[in-house]
């Protein structure tokens, strides 16, 4: 998806003027099953345990995504250029900061509204079976019904709304034929990674510059600074650099 330099701009000028002036938030906030269409913990005459898979990818991957997002600090680092190894890890992902426009700032924005939207308390909703296709839609307030769209991707939440809602899609659920998450619960493409992907977009609107998600076309983008900043895919992959190591 390609950009102009001005338009590059205005992103710039929009995203650190509405994430640019982030302040600590002490304490983690708690993840809230919400909504109507969670499948059931428990069967109702047995009472035994159901569906624990579903629900321990769900509580794993945003530990690990509030943990992952803890990367603002070592992005604030470089800026600051107090330590060699984070200036070195946003080079990577984000490109050379000199020149006449300082973009790792933004990126800095992008994460650093990523952290205060999961250490507060949030409110998942479940969108992974396409069987609840016309079904009122249950986010507050929300008006009409389930559309195709709200089960498509990884997860959704409305942009720049801040009102910690998160929706999570089909792809999050989808297994493999032994039964496995299709995505890694560390490391590179992580689920953590995926999260902090699809919620840069939906709360920073962030591009995907490249459709491919392999990370060597997350590192050829970075050559162009102006457009690394706020593609998801250098966000992810720099977050997931930083915890987890991406050789």
């Amino acid at each position: 998806m390609a950009t102009t330099l001005a338009e590059d701009i205005v992103e710039f000028d929009r995203i650190t003027a509405a994430f640019g002036n982030k302040r600590a938030i002490r304490g983690s906030g708690r993840l809230i099953f919400a909504g109507n269409y969670w499948p059931p913990k428990e069967d109702p005459v047995t009472h035994r345990r159901k569906n624990y898979r579903l629900y321990d990818d769900v509580e794993t991957a945003f530990r690990e995504a509030r943990r992952v997002t803890e990367a603002y600090l070592v992005a604030k680092a470089a800026v600051r250029g107090s330590n060699t190894d984070a200036v070195n890890k946003m080079t990577r992902w984000f490109g050379d900061n000199t020149g006449s426009r300082a973009w790792w700032n933004g990126a800095v924005a992008i994460i650093g509204a990523l952290e205060t939207f999961l250490v507060k308390d949030v409110h998942v909703y479940y969108r992974g079976d396409r069987n609840l296709l016309g079904q009122p839609n249950d986010y507050p307030g929300a008006i009409g019904n389930l559309r195709s769209r709200d089960f498509d991707g990884y997860a959704e939440s409305s942009t720049s709304v801040n009102n910690n809602i998160v929706g999570l899609c089909e792809d999050f659920f989808s297994k493999t034929s032994e039964g496995a998450a299709t995505v890694a619960v560390r490391g590179e493409d992580s689920v953590a990674g995926v999260l902090l992907h699809e919620l840069s977009h939906n709360i920073c609107g962030t591009e995907d510059h490249k459709y491919s998600r392999a990370d060597a076309e997350a590192l050829g983008l970075a050559v162009d600074a102006s457009k690394a900043w706020y593609n998801a895919d250098n966000i992810e992959y720099f977050c997931e650099d930083v915890f987890y190591g991406i050789p």
